[in-house]
């Protein structure tokens, strides 16, 4: 299963890094459908294909801001809700 929590900033966090695209692409949508517009959501992924296909989230209301690489295998995506 995946982890959220509130940060003390106005981001959300999400651990997805159990999971593969595309069920990380439905934990990160599901997620983002539950915050306001404007808000930001951190996502810790492990899956390469989720990377590889963060243009999905060019096609959708949202938008990434940030793609960083934190360590072997696992990147931190920063979305904000449309």
């Amino acid at each position: 299963m995946y982890l959220w929590y509130e940060s003390p900033t106005p981001i959300m966090f999400l651990d997805v890094t159990d999971l593969a695209c595309p069920l990380t692409y439905a934990a990160i949508m599901e997620r983002l459908d539950e915050m306001a517009a404007g808000e930001r959501l951190e996502v810790l992924v492990g899956d390469q294909k989720t990377i590889d296909n963060t243009r999905a989230f060019d096609s959708s209301a949202h938008d990434l801001v940030e793609l960083t690489v934190v360590g072997p295998s696992r990147w931190l995506l920063v979305i904000e809700r449309g």
